[in-house]
């Protein structure tokens, strides 16, 4: 019915014009696409997916959009032009983000940001839309940022790596401009002057073979005329309707200045800085801009059927269907997929400069963030400390009248309550913590077998909450759970003042033990989901299960302590960081774990 009603919008607001479902480019059906009521007849279709979808910002400069995966902070979106200081906005706040996943053949990165309750995307596999359906890209807003159709369905691309760099004024030149195609490539243009043109090419023929070889797409083309040089003659077999047709083609040299990309960007239409290497993808005809991938495609229901990831050409974007993302998340929120290791050395000084304020940006970003929480947490102490006081004084105030009272009735002459000094408690010397510290390797062991048996115990957690399920919601980052973390971090960090740790430290250090719990469940959830069967358990999560995390909490909490003073030791700290990556199965995490044992 939603469809339905949707039609009839878009035939009434459009009425009258002949190119509204022709699978064409003339002028009107371009502008059709830009017609302001056209476009607001389409934001009841964007809109569940627009609540999920973000602004992704490098350096503070809009990159791309995200869509949101994780209630807890997680964003996928788009990872090629993710160099520079990272941050995403939801709404109107802006907050620090993390790569700490990346799928380099589908350009995906897996963002961390510190937030919560917040709405993930719901997908629906693309496999099942047809060609020539309509579909729109959300975006933060309203409104959808782009209109199109599908062009070609979700197809396997046979790259065999990405587009070698050539000397675009030594390569050879055919002279057309290439859109993706069955079997080939479909000529959008043709060059005046070219090859193409004396050959006698014509837009829409399809080439289906170059000099006897076949390819797949623009990119195979490229890669392929990529390895011959001006003055080659070359056959290429063309489809023209239901015809084949050979043409002997002499190569020319590509003129100065003439490349795709400057064609295309002068057309009116900026195209991505990645455009190759891509092993499945969706084709439609929406203008994408490069800033607005990484965010959501969605059929006519308002369903979730990829991500936007390329506009290739002027006419073609391409997007990562939703039957390839779903099963990449899990593992690019796990660390199995981390973000490649950057070689200083064998980048530009002017690159260096930009990582290097990257890394300043996000440490001052944490800094003002950790200074908010600081004063946040003053503020609440402060508060208890005067509840407290207020209480007790009445409390006192109580018990005096009530003593009162009782020595009249006895008629005996009143004695003044005196209330005895409290006396501190005698110093007991700790031998096992003069050890530790003495030994920070005793404490190094200790901290690493409580975390990881902090993590093992997550598969009895999520079999508990498994067995307590209601409709299927058993996602780890609930309302509930996001609760329960808030308070147990007050009362770690209160803990940790009493053991010399800072808030920072502790907050930090125990974050990336929740992270690692809820991937944990996350990756059992989705296993049992897929129909595996699920573990069974005996113990209850409230009188069995959380006792025992409590108390490893305050085994790691303990042997922090311990274990900080001697940090400054690089070889300690890289046996810290390797043995914390083992114990919590994740490089990405055991980096922040460091971080946050850095913290005074």
């Amino acid at each position: 019915m939603k469809r339905f009603l949707l039609s009839v919008a878009l035939f009434a607001t459009l009425v009258g014009s002949s190119s509204l479902f022709a699978q064409t480019r003339d002028p009107a059906a371009e502008f059709t696409r830009r017609n302001k009521k056209f476009i607001e007849a389409f934001k009841p279709v964007v809109a569940p997916a627009t609540n999920s979808t973000v602004r992704v910002l490098v350096d503070n400069k809009d990159a791309a959009l995200g869509v949101i995966v994780g209630p807890d902070g997680w964003i996928l979106t788009k990872a090629n032009d993710l160099i520079g200081a990272v941050s995403v906005k939801i709404r109107d706040k802006s907050y620090p983000a993390q790569i700490v996943g990346v799928n380099q053949p589908h350009d995906l990165a897996m963002l961390k940001i510190d937030a919560t309750d917040l709405k993930p995307i719901d997908f629906k596999d693309a496999g099942k839309t047809e060609v020539g359906s309509w579909v729109a890209c959300a975006g933060p807003a309203d409104e959808p940022v782009a209109i199109g159709v599908v062009s070609v369905g979700s197809r396997n691309i046979l790259n065999k790596g990405p587009i070698p760099k050539v000397d675009l004024a030594k390569s050879a030149y055919l002279g057309v401009a290439l859109e993706a195609a069955d079997g080939g490539a479909k000529v959008g243009q043709i060059m005046p002057n070219t090859p193409a043109q004396r050959a006698g090419l014509k837009a829409n023929d399809v080439i289906v073979m170059f000099d006897g070889k076949k390819f797949e797409g623009p990119e195979g083309f490229m890669s392929l005329i990529s390895g011959y040089k001006p003055g080659d003659e070359v056959v290429v077999a063309v489809k023209r309707g239901d015809e084949i047709l050979e043409r002997k083609v002499m190569l020319e040299r590509r003129p100065a200045g003439d490349n795709r990309g400057d064609i295309q960007n002068r057309m009116g239409s900026e195209l991505s800085s990645r455009r190759s290497g891509y092993p499945t993808i969706l084709q439609h005809d929406s203008i994408v801009k490069p800033s607005d991938c990484g965010g959501p495609i969605v059929d006519l229901d308002g369903k979730v059927i990829g991500i936007n990831i390329c506009r290739a050409g002027r006419t073609e974007s391409w997007a990562v269907p939703a039957e390839i993302v779903k099963p990449l998340l899990v593992d690019l929120m796990s660390g199995k997929m981390p973000p490649p290791k950057l070689d200083l050395s064998k980048i530009s000084a002017t690159d260096r400069l930009i990582y290097a304020k990257a890394d300043v940006e996000q440490a001052e970003a944490a800094k003002k963030r950790a200074e908010q929480k600081l004063e946040e947490a003053r503020q609440t102490l402060k508060k208890a400390e005067t509840e407290v006081k207020e209480a007790e004084a009445k409390a006192r105030e109580a018990k005096a009248k009530e003593a009162a009272k009782k020595t009249e009735k006895k008629e005996e002459p009143k004695k003044e309550l005196k209330e005895e000094p409290k006396k501190a408690a005698p110093k007991v010397p700790n031998p096992d913590k003069e050890k530790a510290q003495a030994n920070p390797s005793a404490a190094l062991d200790t901290l690493v077998a409580a975390m990881r048996d902090r993590l093992a115990l997550m598969d009895d957690v999520a079999a508990a909450k498994w067995k307590t399920r209601v409709d299927g919601n058993v996602a780890p980052g609930s309302a509930l759970d996001g609760a329960r973390e808030k308070i147990m971090l007050e009362v770690l960090v209160e803990g940790g003042k009493e053991v010399g740790l800072s808030e920072n430290c502790v907050r930090k250090f125990f974050a990336v033990q929740m992270d690692a719990a809820k991937a944990r469940q996350r990756v059992l959830f989705e296993k049992w989901k897929a129909g595996e069967p699920a573990l069974k358990t005996d113990l209850d999560l409230v009188k069995d299960l959380r006792p025992r995390i409590d108390s490893l909490n305050s085994t790691i909490l303990q042997s922090l302590a311990r274990l900080q003073p001697a940090m400054s030791d690089s070889n300690l700290r890289d046996q810290f960081r390797r043995r914390t990556a083992e114990a919590l199965r994740n490089e990405a995490l055991a980096d922040m774990a460091v971080d946050a044992l850095a913290q005074r």
